[in-house]
Order: structure tokens, then sequence, then C-alpha cells
């Protein structure tokens, strides 16, 4: 009697801005090497930091790709420790990725890189890491300014900053009147 092990193949999160404060769509691409049955959950762990509060999310298919044929479309939200728990409503085909998506409010200060993990139950699927993008976002992206590699991982947020400061004034004579000008973007 051959039993396969079950198994994560597929398992990435990105995310769609590093912008302090800001609404961030995460989307996730799972696959597995045997069904998840009716009833399991899918639980991601470790999106710390989130400004969002406990509670139901939103849960939404991307690209038609079966998301919202298999899966609830809501997930359980708990922010510290930053877990978000999918229920399994169908039974789901082994090695199909599966694409969704969910908005979180991002930290008001800046964060590093996390170690978000991926598990379900009843079945024995082991806890692993999640594959983050590395990859630098377009330049064009939306919710990127100045992309870098690393930016497109899971609630990465980068420092608030000035992108462009400077300052002039108008006369440099000593004892004179002066105006002073400041421009400045963030």
């Amino acid at each position: 009697l051959k039993v396969y092990s079950p198994a994560w193949v597929v398992k990435k999160i990105g995310q769609s801005t590093t912008f302090p404060s800001k609404p961030n769509t995460l989307s996730v691409t799972i696959a597995t090497s045997v069904p998840l049955v009716n009833g399991s959950t899918v639980t991601i762990s470790g999106l710390t930091g989130s400004a969002t509060p406990d509670g139901t999310l939103s849960l939404a298919d991307v690209g038609g790709s079966g998301f919202g044929t298999y899966f609830s479309a809501t997930g359980s939200w708990t922010g510290l420790p930053g877990t978000l728990v999918v229920t399994v409503t169908q039974d789901t085909v082994a090695g199909t990725q599966y694409v969704f998506s969910f908005a979180l409010t991002n930290p008001g200060c800046r964060q590093g890189p996390l170690n978000v993990t991926i598990a379900s139950s009843p079945l024995c699927f082991p806890t692993v890491l999640m594959c983050q993008d590395m990859a630098a976002p377009a330049a064009s992206a939306a919710g990127f300014y100045f992309p870098a590699p690393g930016d497109a991982q899971a609630l990465y947020v980068k420092a608030p900053s000035f992108l462009l400061f400077s300052a002039w004034q108008k006369n440099p004579y000593p004892g004179a009147a002066n105006a002073l000008h400041f421009e400045f973007s963030s």
C-alpha cells in the first residue's frame, strides 16, 4: 500500500505596497500533493505588525483559479500572532494552484521581512516557510516607489522618508530681509 505524504507543492505570498499605514493586498498561491478535504483549515502565520483589527477578512479568488469554489469567501484574522485561518469547503484537487488575496493595513513604522509559514489540519501537512517574491516589482507598479528586490515580501514596510527636499533663500546679504523657501515630497 502506497500512501502519499501531504506536502505543499506551491506556497507563495506577496504584497502590493511597502508604504506605512496603507491598505496592502496580499496575494497567496498554494498547491498541495494530496487533496485538502472538506472542513480542513489552512493557517498562514507570521504576518505580524499589521494594523488590521481581529475579525473576518474577505478573501478574493485571483485570476479565476477556482479558489472560491473550494475555499470559504472569508477567513478568520487574529492580529497577534498575525494569523489567517481559511476553511476548505469542498475537497480540492491535488496539484492545482489556488490563488487568493486579502487586505491588511501595513504598520505605521518600518518593518523588515517576516518569516511567514503555512500549515493545514487535520491532515499532517508540515508547517513550512512560504516563498516570498524577492524580485523587484515593475517600476510602474502601484504602491512601489523606487522599487527594489524584496519589496513584494509580505508586510515588508519601508521607513517613511522624504524623497525630495530642498531649501533656498532669496537674499544672501547679511542684515537684509530674506525669504526662505522649502520644497519637499514624501
